[in-house]
């Protein structure tokens, strides 16, 4: 995997600007091997439930090389069923900071960058970059040695949650590493999910590592249209 082509590439998941610290703690009980397609069944169907609800999913990714920040994106992003999307994204590299808003209703799209003004785009540029994956592997993974499914029943924030994790391992041409963990309730709603990647090679060391806190409360946030 190569970061920097990530690192221009972050938009593939969901993103906005509230900072999360709310990673929780987890009491790990045993472990028990699954099949990939296990896993992939089980994200689907939380995603599936997850996204028929008022739910606001706030994210951070953090991007390392030999141990110095590279870049931090923090995000979030709102959703109101059936068609209401609001998202904020910031880009911190170095002195330089990236920000960008989305608002969508409808057939109705609204961009704002940086400190400009809200400008409308019609239904036939709708920006959509708002996306939550509905499989939350890369495309890539497939059934192989080098894959690993496992679940285990943990505790995050007090609640009863079952984990689902997947990793990779490296191959012989450089040191590769990869691991992602969904937090599914006893409800069926995604609460959380981490990823890991990295990447060991002669010259020097990259990390990435993505958490998403997911939450659900449809009095918490209303969605309108920036422009009157």
């Amino acid at each position: 995997m190569n970061f920097r082509f990530c690192l221009a590439n972050l938009e593939r998941m969901t993103k906005l600007l509230v900072i999360v610290t709310m990673f929780g703690s987890a009491a790990v009980s045993q472990t028990t091997t699954i099949t990939k397609g296990e896993f992939d069944n089980a994200w689907q169907a939380a995603f599936a439930t997850s996204r028929n609800k008022a739910v606001q999913i706030a994210m951070d990714t953090e991007v390392k090389n030999d141990g110095n920040i590279i870049s931090i994106e923090r995000s979030v992003n709102q959703f109101v069923a059936p068609d209401r999307i609001r998202s904020l994204i910031v880009v911190s590299s170095g002195a330089k900071t990236w920000k960008d808003e989305t608002v969508e209703i409808g057939d109705a799209a609204y961009r704002k960058k940086d400190n400009g003004k809200w400008l409308q785009y019609p239904a036939t540029e709708r920006v959509r970059r708002v996306a939550v994956p509905s499989n939350l592997l890369p495309a890539n993974w497939s059934e192989s040695p080098e894959l690993k499914f496992y679940i285990t029943d943990s505790i995050l924030d007090g609640k009863p949650a079952r984990v689902y994790s997947a990793e990779r391992s490296g191959n012989s041409t450089y040191n590769h590493a990869e691991q992602t963990s969904v937090w599914i309730s006893a409800e069926g709603l995604i609460l959380k999910t981490e990823s890991l990647n990295r990447e060991i090679n002669k010259s020097d060391t990259w990390i990435m590592r993505t958490v998403s806190v997911w939450s659900y409360d449809p009095f918490a946030f209303e969605i309108e249209t920036p422009i009157k």
